[in-house]
């Protein structure tokens, strides 16, 4: 599972706009990580694109991070590895979300793995939730 932060409370699958500048915690490839997303990135073909970077909380390895998502409001992923794996990425693409509301009222988008690959990114994540 891969956990993000960050939409309106009101979001309907229709106008979902889940990314914004923030840190939020989550999961990577199952290890428990930060994300910083730091500014938008002016990439073309993308309905949104954000570039930040990632916190690996096990390791300490701090990475560049692309984000971008689609017409269809996937996302697409990809962490740009350092150290000894540096010029390696990690890749995520996920379905579209499914949109529902939790029991404390808060929004959720959930976001179902469709692929994901790269050193130490074998197993596709099975859930990508962003929430605010």
């Amino acid at each position: 599972m891969i956990a993000l932060g960050g939409m309106a409370a009101a979001a309907r699958a229709g106008d979902l706009d889940v990314l914004h500048a923030g840190s939020f915690r989550g999961v990577w490839c199952g290890y428990d990580a930060t994300f910083d997303l730091t500014s938008r990135n002016k990439h073309t073909g993308w309905l949104t694109a954000w570039d930040g970077k990632i916190l690996i909380i096990q390791t300490g390895q701090y990475d560049q991070l692309f984000i971008g998502q689609n017409y269809d409001k996937s996302l697409r992923i990809v962490r740009y590895l350092t150290g000894s794996l540096a010029g390696s990425t990690q890749n995520v693409a996920t379905f579209p979300p499914e949109i529902v509301r939790a029991s404390d009222g808060e929004t959720i988008a959930k976001f179902k793995g469709a692929a994901g690959g790269g050193p130490g990114c074998k197993n596709v994540p099975v859930l990508l939730i962003l929430k605010q």
